[in-house]
């Protein structure tokens, strides 16, 4: 077929050749489930070997994760690919990032260590075009420069998206010649997501206004990819960039510095922050020009773990990792929802919500159920608030060493509304058990 034809070669345009081992991000929706399809087509007479893993979040219903991920594992079994089930009930997620941008990051550090322990060369994801697109609006409206504008990339480091070439029609259409179904995801439509509200609120408007708008954007994407190649060779040409083995500090020489342009500063300071920090978050070009005037002036300068600072050599932006850098994103349910009772918490009267992980520890004969086993280098906390009430109240307490406080929090909470508990732990207290509470509040 020539979808399969064309799929043949976009797997050889990102770098997969031969024998290479391929892992398939497959979450059981038409994208992945299309190219879990394709791999599986063009397997037979070939020395590539494919596999699939389907990653649970636990943001969601644990019966909805469940049969999701059973639908994954006898799709796999249909095609002849091998399956795994990644994650959990609860996730650990990095901080500084929205709940999209974490949900992210934990998918792909799951199937990063899944990789590795596969001996897995790549790991396949499936964006299509129409996520480029997507993506292309998104950073359009946030004022990105030609580095943002090219879209995604079809390669970066052991990730490769062959389908960003590929529409989702023609994919969901592939989907229904050899009869195979897939699930909608319901976060689809999740208007707390931004690229939701972009799919379904900006682009029909740019459907009415302009309808030429895909063309358009694919050349721009162009475009922008070629700007931002001939950009990055100049600048490591004029404005070569040292990053020391301790992996926290960019050095620029000065004499370089002073001849460079000012554009490629700024770009050498925006790939050292990303490169040094590490994370989703975006770097505001403000900050970059901040920093790109603190050099040029000989100043020194600080933002938030940044510091920059200069001798009569060189030009040296520091990352000072944070004291305290965990974050728990807790799932909590309504206990009148699809909640795990096993994992229940129960403390006192009234109505309670279902706390997902955590640990059994005793407690005074008054105090019983479940708690996380928290201790120093785990603070500050943030909570991920996942129910149906409306309103809640959500009790922190902490026991040990004849140690205890309470934090009360109420507020108009909506599902995935997040609260974050910085005080300070005492410093003698080695382990601390929070006890974690939320009761509903209804209106009437």
């Amino acid at each position: 077929m020539e979808i399969e034809d064309r799929f043949q070669l976009a797997l050889e345009e990102t770098g997969i050749f031969g024998s290479s081992r391929c892992l398939i991000a497959f979450s059981g929706g038409s994208d992945s489930a299309a190219l879990s399809a394709l791999c599986a087509a063009v397997m037979p007479g070939s020395e590539r070997v494919f596999t699939a893993a389907r990653v649970s979040h636990g943001i969601r219903s644990w019966n909805v994760e469940e049969q999701e991920t059973e639908f994954c594992r006898n799709f796999c079994a249909r095609i002849g690919i091998p399956f795994a089930a990644l994650g959990g009930t609860s996730a650990v997620f990095s901080s500084g990032t929205g709940l999209e941008a974490a949900a992210r990051n934990y998918r792909y550090g799951l199937l990063e260590q899944h990789r590795k322990e596969t001996q897995s060369d790549f790991i396949l994801f499936a964006h299509t075009l129409e996520d480029n697109r997507e993506t292309l609006l998104m950073r359009v409206l946030s004022g990105s420069g030609p580095e943002g504008l090219k879209g995604i990339p079809s390669a970066r480091g052991c990730i490769r998206r062959p389908l960003l070439s590929f529409t989702r029609g023609e994919l969901q259409e592939y989907l229904q010649f050899r009869g195979l179904s897939w699930v909608e995801d319901v976060t689809n439509t999740d208007s707390r997501f931004l690229r939701n509200r972009v799919r379904h609120s900006l682009v029909p408007i740019l459907e009415e206004f302009f309808p030429g708008w895909r063309s358009s954007a694919d050349t721009l994407i162009e475009r922008s990819g070629e700007a931002a190649r001939a950009l990055e060779t100049a600048r490591r040409e004029q404005l070569p960039m040292e990053l020391p083995a301790d992996g926290q500090t960019a050095v620029w020489k000065l004499s370089d510095w002073k001849e460079a342009a000012p554009y490629l500063k700024a770009l050498s300071l925006w790939k050292a922050m990303n490169s040094l920090e590490e994370s989703e978050r975006r770097i505001a070009w403000s900050t970059v020009k901040e920093a790109r005037r603190a050099a040029d002036s000989g100043a020194r300068w600080e933002h938030g773990n940044f510091q920059l600072e200069q001798n009569r050599e060189c030009i040296m932006l520091e990352y000072r990792r944070p004291r305290w850098n965990i974050r728990h994103i807790i799932r909590l349910e309504d206990v009148q929802g699809e909640a795990f009772s096993e994992k229940g918490l129960e403390l006192g009267p009234g109505r309670v919500f279902f706390l997902t992980g955590g640990e059994s520890v005793s407690f005074p004969e008054s105090v019983r159920g479940k708690a996380l086993r928290i201790t120093p280098d785990d603070w500050p906390l943030e909570f991920l608030y996942y129910g149906e009430s409306r309103k809640a109240r959500l009790i922190l307490k902490a026991l040990g060493g004849g140690w205890s406080a309470q934090i009360n929090k109420k507020g108009n909470w909506q599902p995935g509304s997040r609260v974050l508990y910085p005080f300070p732990l005492p410093d003698a207290q080695e382990n601390i058990y929070y006890i974690i509470n939320i009761r509903s509040i209804r209106e009437g």
